[in-house]
């Protein structure tokens, strides 16, 4: 058997702490429109977020595997 690596994505939820007069500025700056923000130090996994991030097989043969070539018969008897 190959190994193979195969790009996936999930999500995570946590909490931020923000200083802010304001929730609806609060929220604001909470958007992090600048990626200033800490990730959050804790955090959990989003239940059912999880799924591959690219299902072309050959970007994923490419990109994420040096152009690895698929098994053959022969190999997998051996």
């Amino acid at each position: 058997m190959k190994i193979w690596r195969i790009p996936v994505t999930w999500q995570c939820c946590g909490f931020v702490k923000v200083n802010a007069a304001t929730l609806d500025e609060a929220l604001v700056v909470a958007r992090d429109d600048n990626g200033e923000l800490p990730l959050p130090s804790e955090s959990e996994y989003v239940d059912g977020s999880w799924e591959l991030s690219e299902t072309d097989t050959d970007i994923i043969r490419e990109c994420y595997n040096k152009n690895q070539k698929d098994e053959t018969d022969k190999e997998a008897q051996q």
